[in-house]
């Protein structure tokens, strides 16, 4: 688990993405050029243009992307999502220079207090965004072998409910709170069911590609409390 400190404007929740990149459809867009043009700010595509590894880096900058995004706005909203306004390096003050092709976390925190964490382990990029005053934790779960493109909808569902399960316990999380309500509509976040904590002082955030899923679950912390373990993705 980690916290943050200070308030954090236009940031309402966790964020999570996770991205698969020996998907086919994720293979075949990072090779195509009007693909990395509109996703990715001009300043990006430099950066990605002299990366050891471009189609890792335009992973990375997409995934901070959509965990911004989520939790800037929720899953779904009515806030538009337009991916190439977003200027990771900018935004986190990310080093131009940063070495996504390695396999060690990248952690950057912007001027108001929100971070930004990737973990790399294999095919899986896992980017976290985080406001401040959150205690929380993450995880990634691989739900098929390499060979696997992708995997049952009910699989998918059920080993999030057990990912969910397990980072509410990390967090000590008042039981029962098994599993997760899905959102109604798009224009909901997805919300832990607890007993201990109100919906306003949980923040959830799911994701799901290819054959990986990954979730980060957070509460709000005393300002007083100290910091603890987060969760590092599966091997």
């Amino acid at each position: 688990m980690k916290r943050a400190a200070d308030a954090a404007p236009g940031v309402s929740g966790l964020g999570n993405d996770i991205v698969d990149l020996s998907h086919p459809q994720n293979r075949a867009s990072a090779r195509r050029s009007a693909y990395v043009e509109r996703v990715l700010s001009p300043r990006e595509r430099e950066a990605q243009r002299i990366a050891p590894d471009p189609e890792r880096c335009l992973w990375a900058f997409w995934a901070a992307k959509e965990a911004w995004h989520k939790a800037r706005s929720g899953f779904g909203s009515r806030v538009p999502f337009h991916p190439r306004s977003l200027c990771v390096l900018q935004r986190f003050g990310v080093p131009e220079t940063v070495a996504f092709e390695c396999d060690t976390p990248v952690v950057c925190t912007a001027d108001d207090g929100v971070s930004c964490r990737w973990a790399f382990k294999g095919d899986a990029i896992h980017c976290v965004v985080v406001p401040p005053d959150l205690e929380w934790c993450a995880d990634v779960c691989t739900l098929g072998p390499s060979e696997a493109i992708d995997v049952p909808a009910s699989v998918a569902r059920a080993s999030m409910h057990t990912l969910v399960d397990r980072l509410a316990d990390t967090l000590g999380l008042a039981h029962p709170h098994r599993g997760y309500r899905s959102p109604r509509s798009r224009l909901e976040r997805p919300r832990l069911r607890t007993d201990g904590a109100t919906p306003q002082s949980t923040s959830l955030s799911l994701s799901h590609d290819g054959r990986f899923i990954a979730a980060a679950v957070g509460r709000v912390c005393e300002r007083s409390a100290s910091g603890h373990h987060t969760g590092e993705p599966d091997k």
